[in-house]
């Protein structure tokens, strides 16, 4: 559970400025009166995008600092556990049906097996 949380200003894309009368509509949409939406809009800074995906990054940076949490980690438990769900899948199948299964193997996990010398070769006829 986390506790907390990490924000930051408010802004208006560069472009978006110009598009007063659907933020507005939208600000209204959401409980706001006209004259306070036009005076909220009014008052906030106008940054280019890049400048807010900047602020972006830095902010999940900062988040990830803070709470030590590690997204490549996360990002690799992900991975484990759709691994383990296809195995489970695959052994059902092979119970239900008595045959086995076949994985769908990614190209990347096809091809870290031949490179680390895992995959078998086909039998030749002849041999």
């Amino acid at each position: 559970m986390v506790h907390g949380g990490l924000l930051g200003g408010e802004v208006v894309a560069a472009g978006k400025e110009r598009k007063n009368g659907e933020n507005i509509d939208y600000l209204i949409s959401h409980g706001m009166s006209r004259r306070a939406a036009a005076a909220f809009l009014e008052g906030l800074q106008v940054w280019p995008q890049s400048r807010i995906e900047e602020a972006g990054r830095f902010l999940q940076t900062t988040f990830y600092e803070i709470s030590g949490w590690k997204p490549d980690l996360m990002k690799e438990n992900q991975l484990k556990n759709q691994q383990r769900r296809q195995i489970s899948e695959a052994i059902e199948e092979q119970k239900k049906y008595g045959r086995t299964a076949r994985f769908t193997r990614s190209k990347r996990s096809a091809s870290s097996l031949r490179a680390s010398g895992q995959a078998t070769a086909p039998a030749r006829a002849g041999s």
